[in-house]
């Protein structure tokens, strides 16, 4: 209902080994390796873990700072340690599950949040840098993009050649599909990551 109908290329952003979030493990409570079933439609996969993730971590200690003050200062030595998902999966641990939330927490105000959050958003960054990439080396000129959740599927056929594609158009389903135009889509997943858990009132993307 989606690739036959379409001529799509496909970039993954995912995982090698590690649980970092409740998204990750199959009903057994095992973490499921990667299966390539598109073909050739895959251009190309990435796992987060061989990144140089500098940039991530330094984001995850703002947005920490900045929704949890308390809980940052608590543990601000062993927070500015963290430089690898070794690191953050045993730090995170140690927090998830308080008082039965799973991985959910909450500050002194009352309001709940989960930091694993930030890290699907720097997913779809990484997979767009991943689509940048190929389209450059193989002057490709994508007319739209399409940020999806591979472990959902279309239930009826979706012709992408209906949708209007610009750079001020956004179709959103929820919030596990996201289509737009290039240009459309590098803006939004920026300014989200950029802005995400800030209160910028000059923001429409908080």
């Amino acid at each position: 209902n989606l690739i036959d109908l379409n001529n799509i290329d496909i970039f993954i952003s995912t995982h090698k080994k590690l649980v970092l979030s409740s998204n990750l493990v199959n009903i057994d409570g095992k973490v499921d390796s990667f299966y390539n079933c598109y073909g050739n439609n895959l251009k190309a996969i990435n796992y987060l873990e061989e990144n140089d993730l500098s940039e991530l971590f330094k984001i995850l200690r703002e947005k920490l700072q900045i929704i949890d003050n308390e809980l940052y200062q608590k543990y601000e030595t062993e927070i500015l340690k963290i430089n690898n998902f070794d690191d953050w999966n045993i730090f995170y641990k140690k927090l998830s599950n308080k008082d039965n939330s799973a991985f959910y927490f909450k500050n002194k105000e009352g309001y709940q949040y989960v930091l694993h959050e930030i890290i699907m958003i720097y997913h779809r960054v990484n997979a767009f840098r991943l689509m940048e990439k190929y389209s450059k080396e193989n002057n490709i000129n994508y007319n739209g993009i399409i940020i999806y959740r591979p472990d959902l599927y279309f239930m009826v056929p979706l012709d992408l050649s209906k949708l209007i594609f610009n750079d001020q158009t956004i179709y959103f389903r929820l919030d596990f599909m996201i289509i737009s135009s290039f240009n459309g889509i590098k803006k939004l997943l920026e300014k989200l990551l950029e802005n995400f858990y800030c209160n910028n009132e000059n923001s429409n993307y908080t």
